[in-house]
């Protein structure tokens, strides 16, 4: 699984075999570890019974992106390419969440592993 955050935009990105696990047991989680302090940054995604929309939360040194069950089964057993939901931040502002599944790149970068990524739909186009 992949993060990216820009703003108050955030974006994961789940290859098969995440969302394997996630179609499994109703989680993924990775960490990023800073090698001080024993500092680390998890995030994880997870399908909830409660509410009935994608949230995200940040306690504890974790990043937990819950999305609804029903959106969850749906999204893992269909073609969808993603789940994406707006979530309320107050003074007019919204956080942006956007869950996908992560496609091959479709030129080669160097130290990228694609062998576990969904065939990119655009695959097709390239000449």
């Amino acid at each position: 699984m992949k993060i990216r955050i820009h703003g108050n935009s955030i974006r994961l990105r789940l290859t098969k075999s995440d969302i394997a696990k996630f179609a499994a047991t109703g989680i993924v989680e990775e960490r990023v570890d800073f090698g001080f302090a024993k500092s680390a940054l998890y995030y994880r995604l997870n399908r909830t019974e409660d509410g009935d929309t994608t949230r995200a939360r940040f306690e504890d040194d974790c990043l937990s992106i819950s999305v609804p069950v029903a959106d969850a089964d749906i999204w893992i057993k269909s073609e969808q390419v993603g789940i994406e939901a707006t979530q309320p931040i107050g003074d007019s502002n919204v956080l942006r969440i956007l869950v996908e599944k992560d496609f091959a790149c479709l030129a080669e970068r160097v130290n990228e592993d694609d062998s576990d990524a969904f065939t990119n739909p655009n695959t097709a186009n390239i000449a």
